[in-house]
């Protein structure tokens, strides 16, 4: 998804007052991507994501477990997801890769994203339309195709910007959240780990 802004001119107090809003108990809104990475087993059905906090800030940034703390409202505008694969060399002509386990994933596990808030659905969406945010798109080759030695790296489609819900969802504070991947079980050739990321705007108090 292209970097995009409006390019305008701003009065002194114009930015005096967005720097320094001048009423606290009114919220400032700012752009915030919420993300949790889990790991899909070669027998998985249900992956967890936003389940638990994660001290290590390239797998998580939850401040909270399937909930956001008091005072924070989140509007969702859009899902993405990201596979954390790193690329890889084919094994002997002809073995699984790591395109295969995405393809498997989503098609013969027929995964679906779920999200539930206060026991209340809101997504129920094929993970053929969740896309993923950026980063490398390219499935390369090094050596005769087919060979032994075949380099190999796949995502999940290019980053058209996820799956885009438009602001119609918001989730408010200290109101549990649910949100898994389900699939029928489809056997993968290894563990692979995806990141799922909550893009929007946090609302939050200004003091």
């Amino acid at each position: 998804m292209a970097v995009r802004f409006d390019i305008k001119a701003y009065t002194y107090q114009q930015l005096d007052a967005d720097a320094r809003p001048g009423n606290s108990t009114q919220p400032e809104s700012i752009p915030y991507v919420w993300y949790d990475s889990q790991d899909f087993a070669t027998l998985w059905t249900t992956v967890s994501f936003f389940a638990a906090p994660n001290a290590d800030p390239t797998i998580s940034n939850i401040e909270q477990a399937n909930t956001f703390s008091a005072e924070q409202y989140f509007r969702l505008f859009a899902v993405t997801l990201d596979w954390l694969i790193a690329a890889s060399s084919q094994a002997s002509s002809g073995a699984p890769t790591i395109l295969d386990d995405l393809v498997q994933i989503q098609n013969g596990a027929r995964a679906i994203l779920n999200l539930n808030i206060a026991q209340k659905k809101y997504l129920q969406v094929p993970l053929h339309a969740v896309h993923s945010s950026g980063g490398v798109f390219v499935n390369y080759q090094l050596g005769s195709p087919n060979a032994s030695g075949l380099g190999n790296y796949a995502s999940n489609w290019y980053p058209d910007g996820g799956y885009n819900v438009g602001g119609s969802i918001v989730f408010p504070p200290k109101q549990t959240f649910i949100c898994t991947i389900t699939g029928v079980a489809a056997a993968l050739v290894a563990t692979r780990k995806g990141r799922l990321s909550l893009h929007g705007v946090l609302s939050r108090p200004v003091r």
